[in-house]
């Protein structure tokens, strides 16, 4: 008497024959549309890393600011000992930390910088004057030291054309750039002496930081 038996593998290839039989199938799915899906997600593996990186940079970088807008007019004090000049002007920033309400907003910052000088005439080297961010105060740190260049004056303009020290790490010095306030400007004197050196009670240009519209910002911007 024969039995047959099912044919079943053996026991030690039934795993061989299953990895052979085995295969991935997208029912209902035609090959168009397998390689539009495939070329889809490739893309999106190529921009989600590209976005994530440009927001982390974006991050990380400090407001942005433009390069600052002069007034054009010079107002001079007159002192028992030379001159002040006020050299005015502007600067507007935008940007801040990510998703910060500062991320969006733009602001402008109005200061003066203050040129002492002995005279409103011919030409004075930098070792000649003093430029300093606070009214009546020449020393370090108010006052920008080692600067290079020159002062003239013409026809009641003075055209500023100065360089001051670089100190990238705070410390060491490496080079010159140009000063920020460079310029060609009108003069306007007041002749009654101030005997305080200061700005014998005339109200400087603002030195507040004020928020401002995205629209008012840009008609300051150069």
């Amino acid at each position: 008497m024969n039995e047959t038996w099912p044919n079943y593998p053996a026991a030690g290839e039934a795993g061989i024959a299953a990895r052979l039989t085995g295969g991935h199938h997208w029912p209902g799915l035609p090959e168009l549309g397998r390689s539009a899906t495939r070329a889809q997600m490739s893309r999106l593996s190529t921009f989600v890393p590209a976005a994530c990186c440009l927001l982390i940079v974006g991050c990380s970088q400090e407001p942005v600011s433009v390069p600052p807008v002069i007034e054009r007019v010079a107002y001079a004090q007159a002192l028992t000992n030379g001159y002040e000049d006020q050299l005015r002007h502007s600067i507007t920033s935008s940007g801040g930390p990510c998703l910060s309400k500062d991320s969006f907003k733009t602001w402008t910052n109005y200061s003066t910088n203050w040129l002492y000088l002995k005279a409103l005439d011919g030409v004075a080297t930098a070792d000649q004057i003093v430029i300093t961010s606070e009214a009546g105060k020449r020393d370090w740190p108010y006052a920008i030291t080692n600067m290079r260049g020159t002062v003239s004056f013409t026809n009641r303009a003075m055209t500023i054309q100065l360089e001051r020290p670089r100190y990238p790490d705070g410390e060491h010095m490496a080079g010159y750039a140009p000063y920020q306030l460079n310029a060609t400007y009108q003069i306007v004197v007041d002749s009654s002496p101030d005997p305080q050196g200061g700005a014998n009670g005339r109200h400087p240009f603002r030195s507040e930081t004020n928020g401002t519209s995205s629209a008012a910002a840009s008609r300051r911007s150069p």
